[in-house]
């Protein structure tokens, strides 16, 4: 009966997990369409202008490119929730890959596609900076 029980509450966890990056990815798709959509109506506005000196190219193209680094990070994003939901598929997802225990649902909720418990991903940036410096 205890295995029962603790099998349908890592389903439930599971359920919740998945539904909890399936929303993220849908709210970044989402951020992506809308970016994608602000770059298309910044390049009609600034198609129209008649001349442009160097001072407005300069703004348009540090608009553009600001733009489009945002559109980066989002894709990132969403390939990093891809991974994720295939690692919740595969039973990896949740689960520390370093010590293998699982990752607190607080941190899953905060950080969608860690990898590490808080204790390890600590350990590693330490590790991080004594290499570094």
């Amino acid at each position: 009966m205890r295995k029962m029980t603790s099998a349908v509450a890592f389903d439930g966890r599971n359920e919740e997990l998945r539904q909890m990056l399936l929303k993220k990815k849908n709210e970044t798709q989402q951020q992506i369409h809308e970016l994608i959509l602000q770059r298309r109506e910044e390049q009609e506005r600034w198609r129209g202008e008649p001349a442009m000196d160097d001072q407005d190219m300069a703004i348009r193209d540090a608009s553009g490119d600001q733009l489009l680094s945002l559109l980066e990070v989002r894709h990132r994003m969403r390939i990093t929730l891809d991974e994720a939901l295939i690692r919740l598929r595969e039973g990896t997802y949740g689960f520390c890959k370093e010590c293998g225990m699982p990752i607190n649902q607080a941190r899953l909720k905060a950080l969608p596609f860690a990898k590490t418990c808080f204790d390890c991903q600590k350990d590693l940036e330490g590790l991080e900076k004594v290499t570094r410096g």
